[in-house]
């Protein structure tokens, strides 16, 4: 489980960039003023991955409870549980209300700019090869055997990146809400009168993720170490400039809140998805 806690915790520590923009020069009218249309945070959040990464939540508890061994008759009814309170579609549609509500146009529009960009798409093509079995190899072995992937100089500028674009934070964030999540399913599976609240769980483990951070940002380092490796130091420079200014700032903070907001919001579903599988089963 905790493998599946940092794989996810990972994903989202990555997810923060926006890519080719149908509606880069529409802006239309919404109900909020000096907002991007719902058209244009929906384009968004598909084109910069979000999309694909919360669809895998679901699979990765699929492997997750195939993988448990002895245990998985324990496991499994947890894990078909879980995969339905953290539904790709519902969130979906939290994430871009959600979206809505923190960005604005000006923020949006600069954005896109970056991002239909010559490196701006070269950005976006070495993403999109993160989750190829490849990448996963590569990273999974250069971590296993503490290997040097880069030149110090590479390894700075790299750094740099992670630390403007608050993948590290990101994914600390996360993993306390999964961990938060499995445990909360866990209490309420075998012991519902005595289970703790979501929001006693949180806080819990807040208290404990700092302790995870060297671990975590090592694994984000060497992972956006080796989808960056075929491009050249002025692209990642240009991304630099990009995620240290205003807009870049409040892009990647936006980002941040909503999916820390989506998944706590689903999250806080599990006792009563965790009941109602109870009752069907016939074990209260």
């Amino acid at each position: 489980m905790r493998i599946l806690i940092i794989s996810v915790a990972l994903l989202f520590g990555f997810a923060n960039t926006s890519g080719n923009l149908a509606y880069a020069n529409q802006a239309q009218s919404t109900t909020r003023q000096n907002a991007p249309s719902r058209e244009q945070i929906d384009a968004l959040i598909k084109a910069s991955c979000i999309e694909q990464h919360l669809n895998q939540i679901p699979t990765a508890l699929k492997q997750s409870a195939r993988q448990s061994g002895p245990a998985s008759a324990f496991v499994q009814p947890l894990m078909q549980s879980l995969q339905g309170v953290f539904k790709p579609e519902e969130m979906l549609a939290i994430l871009s209300q959600d979206l809505f509500n923190r960005l604005d146009m000006s923020t949006m529009l600069d954005a896109m700019a970056w991002y239909n960009s010559p490196n701006g798409k070269k950005i976006i093509s070495a993403q999109q090869s993160m989750l190829k079995p490849a990448t996963m190899e590569k990273v999974g072995d250069a971590l296993l055997n503490q290997k040097q992937l880069a030149s110090p100089e590479r390894q700075k500028l790299v750094a740099q990146l992670v630390k403007s674009n608050q993948s590290v934070e990101i994914a600390l964030d996360l993993m306390v809400t999964m961990q938060a999540s499995f445990m909360s399913g866990l209490s309420n599976m075998v012991a519902p009168e005595q289970s703790q609240s979501f929001q006693n769980l949180m806080a819990s483990f807040e208290k404990s993720k700092h302790l995870l951070k060297p671990q975590i940002e090592k694994q984000i380092l060497t992972q956006q170490t080796v989808v960056y490796e075929n491009l050249n130091d002025e692209t990642l420079h240009e991304f630099l400039a990009f995620s240290n200014s205003a807009s870049g700032q409040k892009l990647f903070a936006a980002l941040n809140g909503s999916l820390n907001h989506t998944l706590r919001t689903v999250a806080q579903r599990i006792p009563n998805a965790m009941q109602t599988s109870s009752v069907q089963s016939g074990t209260r």
